[in-house]
């Protein structure tokens, strides 16, 4: 690929105007886009930039739900009690230094992430936005306790250092203008209070793409990833904006080590068929899928969270599938 830099590419997180032509990538309903590389704080990004018109229309509800696959999550549903459990355990730590507590959820989804942390951490007020109106819609019926908002933080209008905590999973990646967000995360977080962070680790999310571009094809990327976040760009993006990087640490090794390739890769076309078939079999996807009771037990919550996280490597040796950061408003 092309190694001059361009002018005209400014990089979405700090602005700079020099960038380098790195990978292509083919994003479902999006077509092929190129990915650039930030000379300056080392960010790779997807050019040109997608509408909001299209975003909203890849993220309906067959991004949820896929029969075919083709794009977002074929078997969403079917880990809503990981999601529940993941966040009971972040509500539990919470609720041990906040007694009565607010919390934001960006990008929440169907809203069981959220609902996990009130429920953990014994707090009554949350809030959870979304892009996507069918998201929103899903998370309204199943947890109204919520305040649920249809679109970006920004539009939410929300007040100044209103919230506890926030949580950003997953969300980072997919959004066009990531440095607008960060800062309208510092700005409605109380002076102290904390945020959490996840995107996808840059170099073990791009070596796929590298890997079919150098095979002479552009990698599909079905979930429509726009940011890449190598741990340095990470750390910096949140020190320029006022936070203060508690810790930065990678998980999700086999997986990792799996994309890059150090390990065999499983069959994806025998797991894609798998899921496929499974999700056609749930679906219609606005009831979800049902999951066994005790898959939301307290004790099966923190066993599967303790199994998760029992490998953390640190931010120099990143080669996690999923980067995490903790950080708190100075």
């Amino acid at each position: 690929m092309s190694e001059m830099a361009d002018q005209s590419a400014s990089c979405p997180m700090c602005a700079a105007g020099k960038s380098a032509q790195r990978y292509h990538v083919e994003i479902p309903l999006l077509g092929v886009r190129a990915i650039r590389e930030c000379l300056a704080c080392g960010l790779f990004f997807v050019t040109p930039r997608p509408r909001r018109q299209e975003l909203e229309e890849f993220y309906g509800r067959e991004y949820y739900s896929s029969t075919n696959a083709g794009r977002g999550y074929s078997d969403y549903f079917r880990k809503t009690h990981a999601r529940w459990g993941e966040g009971y355990i972040y509500g539990r730590s919470l609720g041990k230094t906040v007694f009565e507590g607010r919390a934001l959820e960006v990008g929440a989804g169907s809203g069981e992430f959220l609902r996990g942390v009130l429920d953990g951490a014994g707090w009554r007020e949350g809030f959870g936005t979304d892009l996507s109106a069918w998201a929103v819609r899903f998370a309204s019926e199943k947890c109204p306790e919520v305040q649920w908002f249809c679109g970006s933080l920004e539009e939410a209008h929300l007040p100044d250092g209103s919230f506890d905590v926030v949580f950003l999973r997953d969300v980072l990646e997919h959004v066009v203008e990531p440095a607008p967000l960060l800062a309208e995360v510092h700005r409605v977080l109380k002076c102290g209070a904390r945020l959490f962070l996840q995107v996808p680790n840059a170099p073990a999310d791009l070596t796929s793409i590298a890997r079919a571009n150098r095979a002479g094809k552009p990698a599909t990327n079905v979930q429509a990833h726009l940011n890449f976040f190598p741990p340095r760009c990470l750390r910096r993006s949140l020190e320029d904006r006022g936070f203060v990087a508690e810790r930065i640490y990678t998980l999700g090794l086999k997986r990792g080590l799996r994309n890059m390739g150090y390990l065999p890769r499983r069959d994806k076309g025998a797991q894609v068929a798998s899921c496929t078939a499974a999700s056609q079999a749930a679906v219609p996807p606005a009831a979800g899928v049902a999951v066994p009771r005790w898959k939301y037990s307290k004790f099966y919550a923190w066993w599967r969270f303790r199994m998760k996280n029992s490998v953390k490597l640190p931010e120099w040796l990143p080669l996690g599938h999923e980067l995490h950061a903790e950080a708190h408003k100075k």
